[in-house]
């Protein structure tokens, strides 16, 4: 029942909808129908990334032959052919960094947190405005990037040069140490 009000929420173009009931259906009982249904949700709404590993999620639904009906072999194979076709559209972004990160540098895409690891890496994002941030003790630097479909983009901030380290202090009792020495002689 789940599953056919999210076939009529589709049909009438209510996508968030339709995927919150095939989610909630998928949840009662896996099946890959469901699957393709709620990653083609995912699609119409822009979320690329996400509806590609549904619908890999969907190829690696692993059932007993009993179960295996036709239709969820055809909702496999429909996963297989809809996945490798998204991949092609999903865009991707490689964010890079001019001037020194330091030892506690933070970058942030659209206000989540990712590992400094991936900087210089390509990372496939969904289509639409994004906000990258790279934070330091010291300084910070942001830019928003429009990502179009099929569009490989490349973003660089730029941090300034990390500031001088302060002098170390002399230990307190090595300055009146001192200073005793300098009365004696």
């Amino acid at each position: 029942k789940l599953g056919e009000e999210g076939i009529a929420l589709f049909e009438k173009k209510l996508f968030a909808e339709a995927l919150e009931k095939f989610n909630l259906a998928e949840k009662l009982l896996p099946a890959p129908t469901l699957g393709v249904r709620a990653a083609r949700c995912l699609v119409q709404l822009g979320r690329f990334v996400e509806a590609s590993e549904r619908y890999l999620e969907v190829t690696r639904i692993e059932l007993p032959q009993s179960q295996m009906t036709p239709a969820f072999r055809k909702a496999q194979a429909e996963a297989i052919v809809e996945r490798e076709e998204l991949l092609a559209l999903i865009p991707s972004l490689t964010i890079l960094v001019k001037g020194p990160l330091g030892d506690d540098a933070k970058v942030f895409v659209d206000g989540e947190q990712i590992p400094t690891g991936l900087i210089g890496q390509k990372r496939q994002m969904d289509p639409g405005v994004h906000e990258v941030e790279i934070r330091r003790k010291d300084a910070m630097a942001s830019k928003k990037i429009d990502l179009v479909v099929k569009k490989n983009e490349k973003l660089t901030l730029e941090l300034p040069p990390l500031p001088e380290p302060p002098a170390p202090e002399m230990d307190p009792k090595l300055r009146a140490l001192a200073w005793i020495g300098m009365g004696i002689g």
